[in-house]
């Protein structure tokens, strides 16, 4: 049988175990969130969640380095 593994990255991983456990019925298998970063590995049966913290990123972070433009169809919305 296959095995669905997925990643998650919350804003709160103590919101986020509470949902998959009371709500969806998952069991932690590991909990890490005394460490940085803080991460936790839940699993119902076939199907295991890793819920890592969120690191906070900048707009400054997100902006694309000085001298690089869009294409020309990304400026316009034109076919290249």
């Amino acid at each position: 049988m296959s095995t669905l593994r997925i990643e998650i990255f919350p804003d709160d991983l103590d919101l986020a175990e509470n949902f998959y456990v009371e709500v969806l019925d998952f069991h932690v298998e590991r909990d890490e969130r005394t460490r940085a970063p803080a991460y936790l590995a839940l699993r119902r049966g076939d199907v295991r969640v890793g819920a890592a913290e969120r690191s906070v990123i900048t707009s400054r972070q997100r902006r694309p380095p000085l001298g690089v433009e869009p294409s020309r169809s990304l400026r316009t919305g034109e076919g290249s």
